[in-house]
């Protein structure tokens, strides 16, 4: 008899609060993988994705007027008459078979199956914890050691008509003291009491110590699973350390900040454009100028990267009146250039730079200068002597250059020189994210596509903007469209053909109606007629 089981899939791993299982399922290229749902652990203990049942996953294979067949592990046409997204994972329930037909809808939830919310009363025991519930008792995962006698809770594991629970909506908040349990190849399992998880390190000797006696290790919630947490080590926090904080509000004249479980603040004032967007959270890299009452000040600094993944060896502090030597390969240079950057020794790196650039290949050209720039970002306080110095390096340079300093660079103002030195669609994206992030003024919409993007990202009224902007700009017009609602969708449609192409342009706007049309169930006659009577128009002027 199989056993249903519910956890966080992703491409090759299932999470659930006992274990995690390793799985070889075969997705369409474009699928959305990372979310919760419902799998099957069959006789032999293996994880199926997909499997026959009343609830089963499944996603889209083909559209068509109002019906969406889907995937089947049977190969028996199944179908939906719910609008599903294409490239997305669902989980169904079967409301209607015949012997050739089945029809679904989504699972809501709505019967007693993995995945069903539910809460109950908690009772404590040596061993395990019970809970009942309204829809039956079992074992429960408790995911903090804060003893609720209601809990809510996640039904996630049906074996044997045996009901398995884990608890929910009481997370580990602060950072805690945990016990090294197990030591693996690159990872640790820890707990304290109820709550349990792991830490991925590659300092493995060390933690096979400290469990051998028996210390604990102090750590922050990374991510929180269901049953379990994936922790990291919290580190303490010191006046001139380096780090990167997640931006929480903005308020009149500062950034709240986290960092850890650390909570600080940045002012406005001290901002020199050296955001970051990590992942999903906006960041800021600086260096803590102050500790107070437990809340750290940041103040924000230039990064001097060495490109390339090259190696810098370590060297000796150089005594103030000590004098340069240097072998002149590129290594030599960037160990050099290092060695300066802490004291932000301007004169020296200048004097070092401009004495070898011109010995070197333009591929090395190109690394050198890359490094000088980002140590003329740290250590230049002046925006106009940095671009101005800037313009003398990139005379030594390749074309390509200005992209790789742009890239990298997260100063506004050598964004923006980079780009409008060499105008490229990497340098103008990087430069208009920039401008909003910041709250400059755009007046360059020279990619008229990203640009509108951009519009509808962060504008409050898009379409106001577009219509101010957008001329008669073939790609501007498609991300119109593309980011506007489904009805405003045919209206721009209607407008767009009215407008003077080309006839091949014209046509491509016809085939993009036309699709639109047949997707949404519209008015695929008014794009036939329309077209038609454009073909015509065309053959009386020839």
């Amino acid at each position: 008899m199989p056993t249903y089981i519910y956890g966080k899939l992703t491409k090759s791993k299932f999470y659930t609060p006992h274990r995690t299982y390793s799985h070889k399922t075969s997705f369409p290229q474009k699928m959305h993988i990372n979310k919760y749902l419902p799998c099957v652990l069959d006789d032999s203990n293996n994880l199926q994705v997909f499997y026959n049942s009343a609830v089963f996953n499944s996603f889209l294979t083909i559209e068509e007027e109002e019906v969406y067949k889907l995937f089947s592990k049977d190969n028996k046409t199944t179908i939906t008459k719910t609008k599903i997204e294409p490239n997305t994972l669902y989980t169904f329930k079967v409301i209607e078979e015949t012997n050739s037909l089945r029809i679904c809808e989504i699972f809501k939830y709505d019967i007693n199956w993995v995945g069903k919310h539910t809460t109950g009363k908690i009772k404590h025991q040596k061993k395990k914890n019970e809970i009942i519930t309204p829809i039956g008792k079992g074992e429960c995962v408790l995911q903090n050691n804060k003893h609720n006698k209601q809990v809510s809770a996640i039904l996630w594991k049906i074996k044997d008509d045996k009901m398995f629970f884990v608890e929910i909506d009481n997370p580990v908040k602060d950072a805690i003291e945990v016990t090294v349990d197990t030591v693996r190849e690159n990872f640790l399992m820890v707990s304290n009491e109820n709550i349990k998880g792991i830490v991925f390190t590659n300092e493995i000797n060390e933690y096979d110590d400290i469990k051998r006696k028996k210390k604990t290790i102090k750590v922050y919630v990374k991510e929180e699973l269901l049953g379990f947490y994936i922790f990291e080590i919290l580190s303490a926090i010191n006046i001139n350390d380096y780090i990167e904080a997640k931006v929480v509000k903005k308020l009149d004249n500062k950034y709240t900040l986290e960092y850890q479980t650390y909570s600080g603040f940045i002012n406005t004032t001290n901002m020199d454009q050296f955001m970051s967007n990590n992942n999903k959270a906006m960041t800021i890299k600086g260096r803590i100028i102050n500790i107070k009452d437990g809340e750290f000040e940041l103040s924000q600094v230039q990064n001097i990267s060495v490109p390339f993944d090259a190696v810098v060896s370590e060297s000796e502090e150089i005594e103030e009146d000590e004098e340069l030597e240097c072998s002149g390969t590129l290594m030599d240079l960037l160990a050099s250039i290092k060695r300066y950057t802490e004291d932000k020794k301007y004169k020296e790196v200048r004097e070092l730079y401009y004495k070898h650039i011109n010995t070197l290949n333009s591929t090395d050209k190109d690394n050198l200068s890359l490094v000088y720039c980002n140590f003329l970002q740290y250590t230049t306080s002046d925006t106009t002597d940095l671009i101005k110095e800037m313009k003398k390096v990139v005379g030594h340079c390749s074309d390509k250059f200005l992209d790789k300093v742009g890239s990298v660079s997260d100063n506004f103002e050598v964004i923006e020189f980079c780009y409008k030195k060499k105008l490229s669609r990497e340098l103008y994206t990087k430069y208009i994210d920039m401008c909003y992030k910041l709250g400059k003024k755009i007046t360059d919409y020279n990619y008229m596509d990203v640009a509108v993007d951009y519009i509808y990202k962060y504008e409050d009224t898009p379409r106001i903007k577009t219509e101010k902007i957008i001329g008669n700009i073939k790609p501007g017009w498609i991300k119109y469209i593309e980011n506007e609602t489904q009805d405003y969708k045919r209206i721009l449609f209607r407008r767009v053909v009215n407008m003077d192409w080309k006839v091949g342009d014209m046509k491509e706007w016809y085939r993009m109606w036309m699709q639109y049309e047949k997707e949404n169930n519209g008015n695929v006659d008014e794009v036939r007629t329309r077209a038609k009577e454009f073909v015509e128009s065309i053959k009386n002027k020839q």
